[in-house]
């Protein structure tokens, strides 16, 4: 399925490299690590969503969850799913160069909710 009018379809969706994402599962923790990625700046809401003009920039960023608050389980039989896994925290920091200009996260960034979890999902479900 295309989004009109971006003729790749999907948008802000990137691939990152192998090895940015670890999980410990049993101890809900999980990191997600990456530098120097490039990206491009829309520069605002309206060249993002219609795939207008952007300039060339680089993000990166380190995401930190856990550790567990409580564990978590949801299924729908109807619908084919099943997740459990863990409640946890979780904290970010990042930076950004657009243009000639820096930017980034003040202080790391806490959240009080996220999960990290398994899923099954479609003809895995059973």
């Amino acid at each position: 399925m295309d989004i009109i009018p971006c003729p790749d379809g999907l948008f802000w969706t990137t691939s990152i490299p192998q090895g940015s994402v670890h999980v410990d599962f049993p101890d809900a923790i999980a990191t997600m690590e990456v530098s120097d990625l490039a990206a491009q700046d829309s520069l605002n809401i309206f060249n993002a969503l219609s795939c207008g003009p952007s300039v060339p920039a680089v993000v990166s960023f380190d995401v930190d969850w856990g550790p567990a608050l409580d564990r978590y389980q949801a299924s729908d039989a109807d619908q084919g799913f099943t997740v459990r896994g863990w409640l946890t925290g979780t904290s970010m920091s990042w930076t950004a160069q657009s243009a000639g200009a820096t930017y980034q996260s003040a202080d790391e960034d806490t959240s009080v909710f996220a999960l990290v979890v398994k899923e099954r999902n479609g003809r895995f479900f059973g």
